[in-house]
């Protein structure tokens, strides 16, 4: 477990504004990957820059970054949200951010927005800001999130977006939207890939398609292997490149078992030979069933790949046009897909489809970059009465419409599956930031005693009190206090 203790304080640089790049993982993605772009041609002469990760889990850019800033994790586990139930991860998280007192907070993903957003206030930074990697459309914030997505975003000094006109629709202010353009630069020096012995052993497959992303179900890797299936007869030369890491890699293997595609299919891995492969290759499939095109689709296309995709129905910064640089597909409907593989390797001119996307440089982007980072540090600070999010008052109204006997009992059921009941009964427990209660009251029907419940925000402190006037505790009533964590004296 890490020690908060073990945070020390960054040498820092008067002459420098310090940026603090915060975001959920450094997992072999898109947006890590564009941040690693970035940080290799950042302006480090008058830029001071770290990274904190919320978890280490599918490491693969921290090495590499390192090699530029700082980097470093709050803990191992596969759950962000333990950093919330966990005091000693808590204020490792608030140590590696304050010991560096950065003026600029860069949240890059969701995980990050909610913990950017609250030590951004707590730690009182001047600038917060948010760079949306996806469309508001792909439903992560829909329904009941809705709300509370809106009131973190409008902690944010600057918003990001290739989707103004989505985040507009949701009453954010106008003059913080910002826009968010792609850039893309092609790695003409890429080696080729160990798994393939040879370029001409490369070139006696064809059609060779390639998909490119992080190994989990949104990803679509699954129906390019059915579609290899399906094409196994009419094409027998394909052959199939996935490019990715993640936890979906057994199921995938399994599929190419149970499909027989062991000599069709390679699962590559995390490589940087993905350049190597879209200059060679003849069709990039990007099948993903709820985001729009994304940057690995935006490489291909600068290479000249055609590209086959499912119609999601999302907007994106890279758009298909049929018959010039691609085709789409219905979504999770591969019935077409073959005789569209025949229309697209008669796609021959690649200057025509990589003409047909227009992306920034890397270097441009890191311009772009450096500036607002500059600009952000000589701005005035972003009054307090506006950064400051109401917990309390988001957390009563989803108490009152959510908090049920059955939501009490499913969250017992989790803390009992994360901690065992073993490690909680007769344990003292301490809930930081307890929000609604439940887990406090979840802690006291599992046996731990005393459970105590604190809280910055007096609203949630009465709604957890409440919470536990109203539901069954297990004969143990928590307490619930408005403290800081931060008061020693008082946790103690």
């Amino acid at each position: 477990m890490p020690d908060p203790a073990r945070v020390q304080p960054t040498e820092q640089h008067p002459h420098k504004s310090r940026v603090l790049i915060l975001l959920d993982s450094l997992v072999g993605g898109g947006t890590q990957q564009a941040l690693y772009d970035y940080l290799r041609l950042a302006d480090r002469n008058r830029l001071q820059i770290r990274v904190v990760a919320l978890t280490s889990v599918g490491d693969v850019f921290a090495a590499r970054m390192r090699e530029f800033v700082e980097v470093d994790f709050v803990h191992a586990g596969p759950n962000n949200a333990m950093i919330l139930f966990h005091p000693i991860l808590w204020l490792r998280l608030k140590g590696l951010v304050g010991s560096f007192d950065p003026q600029v907070l860069h949240a890059r993903l969701d995980g990050s927005l909610f913990f950017g957003s609250i030590l951004s206030s707590l730690l009182k930074i001047p600038n917060f800001v948010y760079t949306i990697e996806a469309s508001q459309q792909q439903g992560t914030h829909l329904g009941t999130r809705a709300a509370s997505y809106r009131m973190l975003l409008k902690t944010a000094r600057a918003i990001f977006t290739s989707y103004p006109d989505e985040y507009l629709r949701m009453k954010l202010p106008a003059d913080r939207m910002k826009p968010y353009e792609p850039s893309v630069d092609l790695d003409h020096q890429a080696l080729r890939p160990s798994s393939v012995q040879s370029e001409e052993d490369f070139a006696r497959s064809r059609p060779v398609l390639v998909s490119v992303g992080r190994l989990h179900p949104d990803k679509g890797h699954q129906y390019a292997i059915r579609l290899m299936s399906l094409i196994r007869e009419s094409v027998p030369g394909a052959r199939l490149y996935i490019c990715g890491e993640g936890n979906y890699r057994p199921e995938l293997e399994r599929m190419i078992r149970q499909e027989n595609l062991q000599a069709t299919v390679t699962l590559l891995g995390y490589t940087d030979s993905v350049d190597w492969l879209l200059k060679r290759a003849d069709i990039f499939l990007s099948l993903m069933t709820n985001e729009p095109l994304n940057l690995a689709a935006a490489r291909a296309m600068k290479w000249g790949l055609p590209v086959l995709s499912f119609d999601t129905g999302l907007t994106a910064h890279v758009q298909i046009r049929e018959g010039v640089n691609g085709f789409m597909l219905p979504l999770r409907d591969l019935r077409d897909a073959p005789a569209k593989l025949n229309q697209l390797m008669e796609l021959s001119d690649r200057s025509k489809i990589s003409a047909s996307v227009a992306l920034l440089s890397a270097p441009q982007l890191a311009e772009k970059y450096d500036h607002m980072y500059r600009a952000l540090n000589q701005a005035h600070p972003v009054e307090s009465s506006s950064a400051n999010f109401d917990f309390g008052v988001n957390w009563a109204s989803y108490s009152k419409k959510v908090i049920s006997p059955e939501r009490l009992d499913a969250a017992t059921a989790s803390l009992a599956e994360l901690a065992t009941v073993e490690r909680v009964k007769g344990r003292s427990y301490l809930d930081v930031g307890c929000g609604t209660g439940i887990f406090s009251i979840a802690a006291a029907r599992l046996g731990a005693e005393p459970v105590l419940g604190i809280d910055v925000n007096a609203t949630c402190v009465e709604v957890s009190r409440a919470n536990s006037r109203n539901f069954d505790c297990g004969g143990r009533a928590p307490r619930f206090e408005e403290i800081s964590i931060l008061d020693t004296e008082r946790v103690s």
